[in-house]
């Protein structure tokens, strides 16, 4: 596929379509690295979608595993980069710990960092964070109950 100016072209990656673009913005996005070659293109008279790489004359490539730069030229960040998916993540492994063993001395940390994730922007680190707290405050709730049960069974136990 030759790239000419008299055609428009549009862009798209994931569900998001840029453009109308002439071919010779294309190339510079192109160049720019701000369009990669596992983008889509199609022309103004083209039916169907097709692989960057094949409108550049170069060999397809195999997925990416993170997120490239978007092509208005921000970041994006993959999950396993986001630091409020971390912080979310944390939050609900702590909060299990809590439940299964640790109590009150899990739960407090996991639902502060639990907090924090969840002020962060929505995202899909927001879901992780909800878990988290539930999962330190369920902990927590655990936690005291065996801390007030504890003198009670050392009681029964004297008599």
């Amino acid at each position: 596929m030759h790239l000419d100016d008299a055609t428009l072209y549009w862009i798209a990656r994931g569900q998001t379509v840029f453009g109308p673009y002439s071919g010779t913005l294309v190339r510079q996005y192109f160049e720019s690295g701000h369009i990669i070659l596992t983008d889509q293109i199609r022309g103004e008279r083209d039916a169907e979608w097709m692989p960057m790489s094949f409108a550049m004359g170069l060999p397809p490539t195999p997925p990416l595993t993170a997120f490239p730069p978007s092509i208005g030229g921000g970041s994006v960040q993959s999950g396993a980069t986001d630091p409020a998916m971390m912080l979310a993540a944390w939050s609900l492994g702590l909060g299990v710990v809590s439940i299964l063993c640790c109590g009150v001395v899990t739960a407090i940390p996991g639902g502060i960092v639990g907090w924090m994730a969840f002020s962060k922007p929505r995202g899909p680190a927001r879901s992780w964070a909800i878990a988290g707290l539930v999962t330190n405050i369920v902990g927590l709730i655990f936690g005291i109950i065996s801390i007030l049960a504890i003198p009670a069974f050392l009681s029964a136990l004297k008599l």
